[in-house]
């Protein structure tokens, strides 16, 4: 029986999870009103945007992986807020 490792970003559970949050938003923000889509809409897709993008930067560059990281709690902590 053979073992194939799994490797690259599109295998971290994480990086999952952050993409159907960020389909997800999306799919919620074209539902809003069309004042809210643009104000509140786009900032919520600014801040699942950002979550993807802190994530792949700490797969990147593991050295400052623990820099990365503690920006991503930052930017999860609002949004969990505003949902």
């Amino acid at each position: 029986m053979a073992l194939t490792i799994k490797t690259g970003l599109t295998y971290l559970p994480i990086w999952r999870d952050a993409n159907q949050f960020l389909l997800a938003i999306e799919k919620v923000v074209k539902l809003f009103p069309k004042y809210h889509k643009y104000t509140l809409g786009s900032e919520l897709r600014k801040n699942a945007l950002k979550v993807c993008n802190l994530i792949h930067q700490a797969w990147q560059e593991r050295t400052k992986q623990c820099h990365y990281l503690q920006q991503l709690k930052y930017c999860i902590y609002p949004n969990y807020l505003e949902i």
